[in-house]
């Protein structure tokens, strides 16, 4: 740093290295979106999993398959990364683009469980049967369906993440960069 003063007036001359500043902006832009994402898909299988042990204690006998079935398939995926958006992460039962893990019937379960099935009557008659079986249905009316409580596991997830990314993205970055 250099000083003039020349007619009552002081002039002042600097020059700086920037190199190390602009290698580790360089290497922060290339960085952040990858912590950022491994951050909150860290944060989201937290949460999906406390989620889950939660459903899998209020699943009755009569969806107890269906409600694993749709907890086992919870995952995270990396979306596409734009200028605008630095990391993306979208959370849901597996495959999430696909709107979720298929039953044996090929119904989206964990839509079902999400938002809940209302008591429906099936759409054929059952004929008597003179020696029923377990799990047969021997009536000559049209049986109904109990329907599923909506679980609303989607908002449970959410509602259990969100306030935690914040700070979590925080710490990853002091670690990642130092603090």
């Amino acid at each position: 740093m250099a000083y003039k003063i020349r007619n009552n007036m002081v002039s002042v001359t600097s020059s700086f290295d920037l190199r190390d500043i602009v290698k580790a902006k360089k290497y922060m832009d290339e960085t952040a979106p990858k912590i950022l994402a491994q951050t909150i898909s860290e944060i989201l299988t937290h949460s999906y999993n406390a989620v889950g042990m939660d459903m899998m204690r209020q699943a009755d006998r009569g969806n107890i398959n269906m409600v694993a079935k749709v907890v086992e398939s919870f995952t995270t995926e990396e979306t596409m990364k734009t200028e605008a958006v630095g990391a993306s992460v979208i959370f849901g039962s597996a495959p999430v683009r696909a709107g979720g893990v298929k039953g044996s019937r090929g119904g989206k379960i964990a839509q079902y469980l999400n938002d809940g099935v209302p008591a429906f009557n099936y759409p054929f008659k059952a004929k008597k049967v003179s020696q029923p079986r377990e799990g047969w249905i021997n009536t000559d009316k049209s049986p109904t369906h109990k329907g599923f409580p909506a679980m609303n596991w989607l908002e449970n997830v959410k509602s259990d993440a969100v306030p935690k990314i914040r700070e979590a993205i925080i710490e990853a970055l002091d670690e990642a960069w130092g603090a």
